[in-house]
């Protein structure tokens, strides 16, 4: 399957890099390989995720850590649509 990154899922992932890397840009860097990893293995097996219907139609999250990786899966492709930590307001994220 294709995997299609969306604008603000890679918005997400830089915010994410720059706010570790205040810390610890090494973990930044172990942050992303993780989440590429996640990337990788949801394309060949797309429905690992739980369904989201509360949040949006045919919308999946993948928990990564204290993350959440929410993707769509269409014919062909996997898109991850916003990467978010856990503890965000997700209701007011995706209304």
């Amino acid at each position: 399957m294709r995997l299609v990154i969306r604008p603000l899922a890679i918005q997400d992932i830089e915010d994410i890099w720059l706010y570790i890397a205040d810390d610890s840009p090494g973990s930044a860097d172990t942050m992303i390989d993780t989440f590429t990893d996640r990337f990788t293995f949801l394309q060949e097996q797309s429905h690992l995720g739980h369904a989201c219907p509360e949040l949006g139609e045919n919308l999946r999250r993948l928990v990564v850590q204290s993350y959440c990786v929410f993707y769509t899966v269409t014919p062909g492709s996997i898109v991850i649509e916003r990467v978010l930590h856990s503890s965000r307001d997700m209701d007011s994220l995706f209304s």
